[in-house]
């Protein structure tokens, strides 16, 4: 009897020890799936980055005091992208990507940068992406120069953009027109913030 119960509590212990090296073992792995490659030269842990992608992150651009001129150019053009990417219209928005960028000042260079980019893409799913960040900037710009909106501005929000993470968009109309699907779900969304 009391072989049977030693053999038991060893075989016990075994498998506990097993268990416990096995969930070590997937904490390393998930461990190492958290960081990411970085121009294929070195690992970033997670929540880590290089100063330059803050750049391109459009919550981090400035948001630049512009005339009254500059600003209602600037909108006008954004407006124009918005309205053919709610078209489903590459060439269209290439065009409407093209005169914003002439509307940007020199102080927004990462947002020209990024508008440039837009100018080049065929595919409008791809402008679309970028237009997501343009808008956050956009409305950086029109938060820092509220005083110099003519009209309404409003910050439309869907949330079934990108797989459902969600995406904002502004619009000079309290109508919804989706950009992001354009006449696929044309109503999708709701008005968040008028500026």
């Amino acid at each position: 009897m009391k072989t049977k119960i030693f053999t038991t509590l060893l075989a016990a212990a075994f498998i506990v020890q097993a268990c416990d090296t096995k969930k070590q073992a997937n904490d390393e792995h998930a461990h190492h799936d958290k960081a990411e490659m970085h121009d294929g030269e070195h690992m970033h842990g997670e929540g880590q980055a290089h100063a330059h992608a803050e750049e391109m992150n459009p919550d981090k651009m400035e948001a630049s005091t512009v005339s009254k001129e500059q600003l209602e150019s600037m909108l006008s053009s954004y407006f124009s992208l918005k309205d053919a990417l709610v078209n489903t219209s590459a060439e269209e928005a290439k065009k409407a990507a093209s005169d914003l960028v002439k509307n940007l000042t020199d102080e927004m260079s990462n947002l020209k940068s990024l508008v440039s980019g837009m100018q080049q893409k065929e595919d409008v799913e791809a402008i679309r992406a970028d237009f997501e960040k343009l808008s956050s900037s956009m409305y950086n710009v029109v938060k820092a120069n509220a005083d110099k909106v003519e009209g309404a501005v409003y910050k439309q929000y869907c949330p079934m953009a990108f797989n459902n993470k969600g995406a904002f968009w502004l619009s000079q109309e309290e109508t919804i027109m989706n950009p992001y699907f354009g006449d696929k779900m044309l109503k999708c969304g709701k008005v968040q913030e008028e500026l």
